[in-house]
């Protein structure tokens, strides 16, 4: 007996060991999954500063970095990763590898290319950017009007924050953080108030050294430009995703798709993006561009320049222009006229009908990277962050608008010059003046049907009702779109919002079919079906309780009887897969303890 007890002793030590050390080794693999933003960006930045020793392109501009991008179905670490020198992998299902030379890298490319589990590969690239040189250099003024840009009245951003400080449309805990992907910032210009500033991300050098050293500081002129634009509620993140290698600008798609899911996992509520390239669309891009605009974070660029020309066509060669969840600026003089060589330096602003509208970029005076100047620049850069300013003062208002929605009230309050060609500039000038008051839809009303169904009406003839059957919000734009109505088999609740063009959505709607409530009961008291609010001419079909003994239903008199002390869950089935949930908890009341105790006492008396 005691051999058996101590071979019992042994093996149940053993177990525990195996079992310790397995739940230890668990832990450790959903830690290295769950890798933040900030590690992850930090390990992307910190092997590009260590590998990428010239960055950029080659001599022979080959925009080599021997690295490449893989996507696959899991976060999970990859098994096999091709004798990858490096890799950074465990965040939002992306793993980036670092080969020792182009040869292997294009070899490990071409088998993850080939793998069930892999949802795409590419090689990491290196890329120019453009952006607008200064013309001209003032000094900085005591005087907060005097530096305030042409471009402010132009497009009626002061009426905007002046109509919504007077009326306080904003909540005193509404902040909307502007994320600024450029060249840096510097943010201790004396225009600046550095509360206003968040710390960023350097995607070069492996910290979070953000500032603006090069030129004139296109960066804090970008910045410059919004924060005069906004109420101190705005505040920014700058991105320094530029570096300039020699004459050009330069950055890769590793940087900038990082940067974009990073900013939007940060909870920024909008982008601005200063910059364009002619290279192919990155898959890594698009992707983390559709990701910020799933998560209702838009993103405005700039249509791009073309330096000593009349402008490109950026349907065909500017990206992230072209990408249509994104809301593309052109740049305007203060004529109302398309920037074009002969009255803005030596810049015309690029064209297509991927722009969404047009606002001022000529001569625009901003801060620059010497705390005591600002400059006058020209270009579609300087366009793209007065939109951008309008979004933040929208977003102030209406913080949980979709992107496309935004998009919408963007290029609806616009004035139209004539001779405007809106398949090349937008929609027209921005007009802030025309964004508020704007006015709610009703919202949505739903119905069943005769076979069971729900219709979901409007009252608006021209709206378009968005829904949801997963208890989420819907995203109008984004979730469906409601063309018929909607069988009620499998679901329990959905939710609508209705949408027309020029106007704030609705209000959202919600049809419960399952209802759940929770109630508490005195031992002989009943509940009636009027006091849960169950519609009083719906046909029930049956209803059922778990346990008899602590409450059931009486349906001819439509209530809930406690039978016994205990708790019971009642479910009553309506018609149209309608359902109530009651879970019941019966106790006795004082005097019911009372008569419990002295009868108790009594018979025990007896």
């Amino acid at each position: 007996m005691k051999v058996v007890k101590k071979i019992t002793a042994v093996f149940l030590s053993v177990l525990f060991i195996f079992l310790t050390f397995s739940i230890m080794g668990f832990a450790d693999t959903i830690e290295a999954e769950e890798s933040t933003p900030t590690d992850f960006i930090s390990a992307v930045s910190k092997m590009i500063s260590h590998y990428d020793s010239s960055f950029g392109a080659s001599s022979g501009g080959v925009s080599e970095t021997c690295r490449i991008i893989v996507k696959t179905q899991t976060s999970k670490p990859l098994s096999d990763d091709q004798g990858a020198l490096d890799k950074v992998e465990g965040w939002n299902c992306i793993h980036i590898l670092q080969y020792p030379d182009s040869t292997t890298a294009n070899s490990a490319l071409e088998f993850y290319l080939t793998q069930d589990y892999v949802v795409y590969a590419e090689m990491d690239t290196y890329f120019e950017v453009s952006s607008s040189p200064s013309s001209e250099v003032s000094t900085l003024s005591e005087s907060t009007e005097e530096n305030v840009s042409w471009g402010t009245s132009a497009v009626k951003l002061d009426v905007l924050n002046d109509y919504i400080e007077n009326n306080n449309l904003i909540k005193s805990d509404e902040e909307i953080v502007v994320a600024v992907f450029d060249t840096g910032l510097t943010e201790n210009h004396h225009m600046f108030d550095v509360d206003r500033f968040y710390p960023g991300y350097n995607l070069f050098d492996y910290n979070t050294d953000t500032s603006d050293p090069y030129g004139f500081g296109h960066g804090t002129h970008i910045t410059g430009i919004i924060y005069e634009n906004t109420l101190p509620n705005v505040k920014f993140r700058p991105y320094r995703v530029n570096e300039k290698f020699s004459q050009t600008f330069q950055t890769a798609y590793s940087i900038i798709g990082t940067a974009l899911i990073t900013a939007v996992d940060n909870g920024d509520d909008l982008i601005n993006i200063s910059m364009w390239w002619s290279n192919s669309p990155s898959q890594y891009i698009e992707d983390a561009i559709d990701y910020a605009y799933d998560n209702n974070v838009p993103i405005i660029v700039a249509a791009g320049n073309d330096e000593y020309g009349m402008g490109y066509n950026a349907d065909e060669v500017c990206y992230p222009a072209l990408n249509e969840k994104v809301i593309t600026v052109a740049a305007v003089d203060s004529d109302f006229e398309p920037v074009q060589l002969s009255k803005c330096g030596n810049i015309s602003s690029n064209y297509g009908t991927c722009v969404d509208v047009a606002a001022p970029g000529c001569m625009i005076k901003s801060a620059s990277n010497n705390i005591y100047q600002k400059v006058y620049a020209c270009g579609t850069s300087m366009a793209a962050p007065y939109v951008s300013a309008a979004v933040a003062m929208i977003k102030s208002v209406y913080p949980d608008l979709s992107c496309s929605v935004i998009a919408d009230i963007i290029t609806s309050s616009v004035v139209v010059p004539d001779g405007w060609d809106s398949d090349k500039y937008g929609e027209g000038i921005m007009d802030c003046s025309l964004i508020f008051p704007l006015e709610s839809i009703s919202k949505p009303t739903f119905k069943i049907n005769s076979d069971g169904n729900i219709e979901i009406i409007s009252t608006a003839s021209n709206a378009k009702i968005y829904y949801t059957t997963d208890d989420k919000d819907p995203i109008i734009g984004v979730s469906n779109e409601y063309v018929a109505p909607i069988s009620t088999k499998g679901i329990s609740t959905v939710k609508a919002v209705a949408y027309c063009e020029g106007s704030l959505p609705s209000e959202l709607a919600t049809y419960s079919l399952r209802t759940i409530i929770s109630e508490d009961m005195y031992y002989k008291c009943s509940l009636s079906f009027d006091t849960l609010k169950i519609p009083p001419n719906s046909e029930i079909i049956s209803c059922y309780s778990s346990d008899n003994e602590v409450a059931e239903v009486n349906l001819k008199d439509r209530k809930i009887i406690a039978t016994g002390e205990g708790d019971a869950k009642i479910t009553i089935y309506l018609k149209n897969n309608r359902r109530w949930i009651v879970n019941v908890n019966v106790e006795y009341n004082f005097f019911q303890w009372l008569i419990i105790v002295f009868l108790g006492g009594f018979l025990w008396y007896i």
